[in-house]
């Protein structure tokens, strides 16, 4: 995951683009139903393939299977932002998240994932149990969104969809709307663009900008692999384009890869931890970041974005956003990136210790709680054939197994950067109801404490991140994860189901006696 092979495995992923009303039932009788003045119009709309505010407002309130409410604006209009048109944000409740956006996005999927676009929007057509027998409204605020969903959905079989334009409905103000606790964990191109016009240029800061920044020193900053040039072997690409006004964070600058294992063949005595507190501390300094900075993190990859954003908030910095989607929400607007490479000025953090300690759990704090508290709940996010023991998911490791007692919760599938399981096809995150159900069907608890891990912290920083922005309070980063674990010699269960460690004198895996 750290290496640059990986990295450029990545971004060599497989590129692919993939009405009536509600329906009633015929009066019983031989006479025609009399239809009142109200139900002309309803049927009028219907049979032009647009739904009436009466219609809507059924549905919101329908609790019938067979009728569903889409929304088929971007996740971040979902999840709580108001956006193109729309003065308040979030969803009508009973609302499921279909976006047009996934429909002509960038799209990828890694040669061991292979998943094509089509396949990726089935799964959330599935696992909002969307079915070409039910009737559809479906809901935008620009005029277009919903038509364009409308005819994905016909291509594949569906034909009770009628449309509704939802702005003037949402800004009345007479109806009650759902936000995730935290959406603005997450920050929608629009916004992110608002406040580097902002930093570079001067410009206004819109209301939910202004909202955000409050007075804060604003501090944008781009997380990627590789330096800030375009070196082919070293850069990331960074001098050739960023959004404007970011800061450039190597992201071997917070887990500089450390011989940990001396003892092991040469492949595999590497790993990517951490840098000690004082080191992130002084990183933080060296991009310009103070605790009381309003901090923005951009990038091609949530993973790594998020994981950067769950450090500054473990060192003391409330203030932080991830844009979401990656660079997908970026590039979907047409925005222009910036080349050059800009150098920030060092400051001092205002911490000279992690303010937030509990965020991110140590091996040994880990170990213990796992032993000894019942409410703590260890959560593997790593693929099956990395929880069964048949691949350690890294080329730099080679113990394989799994953690007795811990929960398996799979980020993705094929390889260990697949994020499938956890975001939608434009890489923004799942709604809160799938991943809820999700991690019920996993055998997760969410009234109690949840503490994710994966092989080197990047999958389970993001489903962290992700936690805490749908509003779970109780959640932490196991950071140095399944390769930390087994280097340090802790007991696992192998493939064969038997309890083993990995032995530095012996540089071998024995049983536990």
């Amino acid at each position: 995951m750290k290496r640059k092979a990986v990295i450029m495995l990545m971004l060599a992923a497989v590129l692919a683009f993939g009405g009536c009303g509600k329906s009633e039932e015929a009066p019983s009788g031989d006479e025609p139903k009399e239809e009142t003045a109200s139900e002309e119009k309803t049927s009028e709309e219907s049979a032009s393939g647009e739904a009436s505010e009466e219609d809507v407002l059924a549905y919101i309130t329908d609790t019938d299977e067979n009728t569903v409410l889409v929304d088929a604006r971007v996740a971040d209009a979902y999840q709580g932002w108001a956006l193109d048109g729309a003065e308040k944000g979030g969803h009508f409740e009973n609302a499921v998240n279909i976006s047009a956006q996934w429909l002509d996005c960038e799209y990828e999927s890694n040669e061991k994932e292979n998943k094509t676009r089509e396949e990726s929007i089935q799964k959330e057509l599935d696992a909002n149990a969307m079915t070409a027998e039910k009737s559809y409204i479906i809901y935008d605020t620009n005029g277009k969104d919903a038509a364009a969903v409308k005819g994905y959905l016909e291509k594949n079989g569906y034909k009770n969809i009628s449309t509704f334009n939802a702005a003037d409905l949402i800004n009345s103000g007479s109806q009650t709307l759902v936000s995730y606790a935290n959406y603005n964990m997450y920050m929608p191109a629009e916004i992110v663009k608002n406040i580097a016009d902002h930093v570079v240029d001067g410009a206004e800061l819109g209301d939910q900008a202004a909202d955000i920044v409050k007075d804060a020193p604003i501090v944008l900053l781009d997380v990627s692999w590789g330096d800030e040039t375009n070196n082919e072997e070293t850069g990331s690409g960074y001098e050739d384009g960023h959004v404007p006004g970011t800061v450039h964070v190597n992201t071997d600058e917070y887990e500089t890869p450390k011989v940990y294992v001396e003892e092991k063949d040469e492949d595999y005595r590497s790993e990517w931890r951490l840098i000690p507190d004082e080191e992130l501390i002084a990183l933080a300094e060296a991009k310009g970041v103070t605790k009381d900075s309003c901090v923005v993190i951009v990038g091609y990859e949530p993973m790594a974005t998020t994981r950067m954003a769950i450090i500054l908030k473990y060192l003391g910095c409330e203030n932080v956003h991830v844009m979401s989607e990656g660079l997908v929400g970026w590039n979907a607007k047409g925005y222009e990136m910036q080349s050059g490479i800009i150098k920030p000025e060092k400051v001092s953090f205002g911490a000279d210790k992690p303010q937030n300690p509990d965020l991110i759990d140590t091996i040994d704090e880990a170990e213990d709680k796992l032993a000894n508290d019942s409410n703590f709940q260890l959560i593997d996010t790593r693929t099956i054939e990395e929880w069964n023991g048949e691949d350690s998911g890294y080329s730099y490791h080679d113990l394989m197994g799994r953690i007795d007692g811990t929960i398996h919760s799979e980020s993705g599938i094929g390889y260990s950067s697949s994020m499938y399981y956890y975001r939608n096809p434009d890489k923004s995150m799942r709604s809160k109801e799938i991943l809820e159900a999700m991690w019920k069907d996993q055998g997760i608890d969410t009234g109690k404490h949840m503490s994710f891990f994966c092989g080197s912290g990047w999958r389970a920083a993001e489903e962290a991140w992700d936690a805490m922005m749908i509003g779970y309070a109780d959640v932490s980063l196991y950071s140095d994860g399944w390769i930390g674990w087994s280097n340090e010699g802790h007991p696992y269960i192998d493939k064969d189901g038997k309890t083993v460690h990995y032995d530095k004198e012996q540089n071998k895996v024995v049983p536990v006696e």
